[in-house]
């Protein structure tokens, strides 16, 4: 597939004892192996005392969305690991991190059997995917969501910054959106212009077609122009789903908004 959904996965915080590499590497690898990026620290030019330590890390882990934290026993008893710990527990969603114990989620009773950290990271990696439907009227609100949304590490797919030149875009779009729907969220960006377009009608349409019979929580209405006309020719398929209005204040506190919702949203 051409194009950059697949290449530019998630950013992820994963917190560990050095003394874990080994096991912590497991976790690295099937994150890279899914198209992620892991970030496995260790700052060896810093000794336990450096007074630069701790504000480094709140600094680094303020900058970071998606975290996995490793418990073991030596995790336990490393009082920088347990600062880490602390710290994304006390300010972070808890929908953006996931635990994973180094002595028991990392065996698998049988063949074929799924390792239980594996089954643990999906929903967290489930929860950093979009797909931005939108009409071509509103690129710029849509450039813009899709800038908060890089700048938070989630994993976007938008028509101009995700299809590379060349790529058959009748193939690239319903792959990126089946993918959306089986691992993130599909945005749906309205307008009345998106309301009159029979081109973003096929995506919607084409989005509910591969949700089956799931329920709806991972497709998001986001009315981004005209909210009471948008409200009054609303299509029957979301007249049940809840909207998220960005037109009321500035679009730097509606983008952040929709953000925080993202991270709290139940998923299918």
């Amino acid at each position: 597939m051409s194009f950059r959904l697949e290449a530019d996965g998630v950013w992820i915080f994963v917190s560990h004892s050095n003394l874990d590499l080994t096991e912590a590497r497991q976790i690295r690898d099937a994150l890279e192996k899914d198209g992620h990026n892991p970030l496995l620290f260790f700052l060896k030019g810093l000794q336990k005392n450096d007074e630069r330590l701790p504000q480094l890390i709140r600094d680094e882990i303020k900058a970071r969305t998606w975290f996995v934290l490793c418990e073991s026993a030596h995790s336990r008893a490393s009082s920088w690991v347990q600062e880490e710990v602390g710290i994304v527990k006390s300010t972070k969603p808890p929908e953006t991190f996931v635990t994973i114990d180094l002595a028991t989620d990392l065996d698998v009773k049988q063949d074929g059997e799924v390792l239980p950290f594996v089954r643990k990271l999906r929903p967290l990696l489930k929860r950093a995917t979009v797909f931005l439907s939108h009409a071509v009227s509103d690129q710029e609100i849509a450039r813009q969501i899709y800038d908060a949304l890089i700048e938070q590490d989630y994993r976007v797919f938008l028509d101009m910054k995700s299809i590379t030149p060349g790529a058959c875009w009748e193939t690239v779009i319903p792959s990126s959106l089946e993918d959306a729907v089986e691992h993130g969220f599909v945005l749906l960006l309205l307008s009345p212009d998106y309301l009159c377009s029979a081109y973003c009608e096929r995506e919607r349409e084409m989005a509910f077609k591969i949700l089956g019979s799931r329920t709806t929580s991972n497709i998001v209405p986001v009315i981004v122009r005209d909210p009471d006309y948008v409200y009054h020719q609303l299509p029957a398929d979301l007249n049940d789903l809840q909207c998220i209005d960005t037109t009321k204040g500035s679009i730097v506190q509606n983008v952040s908004a929709l953000l925080r919702h993202l991270k709290s949203r139940p998923m299918t």
